[in-house]
């Protein structure tokens, strides 16, 4: 169930114990025994600097998959690896390679793969993509996707297109409760079956709806709009088609521009608006400068990308351009992403 929150991944080994948990979070960061000492945080001390994120329990409970993350002093940037943890004995093992992008790992059902987020492609083209990696050994596959597309108008009234887990059900009743109801639209599916192996994409605009006050304290407001994206991967068991990996996220509603990278300073300079685009219909042009979006100030494309979750779709959002030596103040009411 898709709940109204920017990223979410399940969470199927939550009963494990935590003191394991930390066990094996401790063993990658102590190594050796290091007396402590007093002195000032330096500049250089950032190298040395090691975090440990997203841990996935295996499904026997003896082994933890996190991503171990060093800052690369001279590349300027972080580099991340896929480290396997014994929780008994501490013992690691190293899964991966640096890997830009490397996020959410999560196991089979049988723990003998793992699946994983990661970057691939040349670096001006490279996009998110899923790759799957055999625990005892060998090297991560990429899912690929093949051209069987299938769109989709359907309207699901409080429901969803996979089986709840008791936590999901349990989070949806809360929703429920507070007479908060919300329609899917589900589109976009892509699917490929390879033996035993199932990929599946599917885009799912949303709208949500309050009744009574309390659900629209949920909401923040008595209506709610967000377009998710779920990928999944399906394992065929003798019990039939399980879910061996989920990942959900929400994609920033559309301002309907496209910036001009080179201009660093001084605002947003908008290489291209489309005429049919909620910037083009409120009156933006090619050639416009942003200046301000929902009363933030914005001095360059990084300052409009840090935003791009502070509204939802369906909102009015003002905005200020400078064209020419004239500064022009417009209403844009943001669209679904397209």
């Amino acid at each position: 169930m898709v709940m109204p929150t920017n990223t979410r991944n399940s969470a199927p080994f939550a009963g494990t114990s935590r003191v394991g948990i930390l066990a094996a979070l401790l063993a990658i960061t102590a190594i050796g025994r290091v007396q402590a000492q007093t002195r000032k945080f330096e500049l250089g001390d950032v190298q040395k600097i090691v975090a440990v994120s997203s841990p996935a329990i295996s499904p026997d409970g003896k082994s933890i998959a996190i991503i171990v993350t060093r800052v690369n002093w001279d590349d300027d940037r972080h580099d991340s690896l896929l480290v396997l943890v014994d929780i008994a004995t501490g013992a690691q093992r190293k899964l991966t390679n640096i890997r830009k992008g490397l996020s959410s790992p999560q196991w089979s059902p049988t723990g003998d793969r793992l699946a994983f987020l990661a970057e691939a492609g040349e670096e001006k083209k490279a996009a998110e993509q899923i790759f799957v990696l055999p625990t005892n050994a060998g090297e991560p596959q990429r899912v690929k996707v093949d051209s069987l597309h299938m769109p989709d108008a359907r309207v699901i009234e409080e429901s969803y297109p996979h089986p709840f887990e008791p936590d999901e059900r349990q989070g949806w009743k809360e929703y429920k409760d507070a007479g908060v109801h919300v329609e899917y639209h589900p589109r976009d599916a892509v699917a490929e079956v390879r033996g035993n192996v199932a990929w599946v994409t599917v885009t799912l605009p949303s709208n949500w709806r309050a009744d009574t006050p309390a659900g629209r304290v949920m909401l923040g407001g008595s209506t709610w709009r967000a377009t998710y994206e779920e990928s999944f991967i399906l394992v065929k068991t003798p019990a039939g088609w399980e879910i061996a990996f989920r990942h959900t996220t929400i994609l920033p509603p559309d301002f309907g521009v496209e910036p001009d990278y080179q201009q660093e300073h001084g605002g947003m300079k908008l290489a291209k608006v489309p005429e049919d685009g909620p910037a083009g219909q409120a009156g933006l042009k090619s050639g416009d400068v942003l200046i301000e979006y929902g009363g933030q100030k914005i001095e360059d494309p990084d300052d409009l990308y840090r935003l791009r979750y502070a509204h939802y779709e369906g909102e009015k959002v003002m905005v200020a351009v400078m064209r020419g030596h004239e500064k022009i103040t417009k209403e844009v009411t943001l669209e679904q992403m397209r």
